[in-house]
């Protein structure tokens, strides 16, 4: 399970565009959203350019969590994509 700096950073390094700086300071005052596939498809996988998007899907598959949680799987690939960066 990621720690509350990791999904601090996670989201930090996905700048929200001006359409969504609302939601971004929503977050900053109640929170960040929960690691589902909902929030991840809608809030990070767009802020991928294509290839993060395509070296974050080839890594998923190396996460055990996979199995158990599509969703922390995602995360987890996505966060070392970005992290690269």
């Amino acid at each position: 399970m990621p720690t509350n700096k990791q999904i601090k950073e996670f989201w930090e390094k996905l700048s929200p565009t001006p359409d969504d700086w609302r939601m971004y300071e929503i977050w900053l005052y109640s929170g960040y959203p929960p690691i589902d596939l909902n929030n991840l498809f809608k809030y990070a996988v767009p802020k991928l350019d294509q290839s993060r998007y395509y070296k974050a899907l080839s890594s998923i598959f190396y996460y055990d969590a996979i199995k158990e949680d599509p969703a922390l799987a995602l995360f987890w690939a996505i966060y070392q994509v970005i992290k690269e960066t």
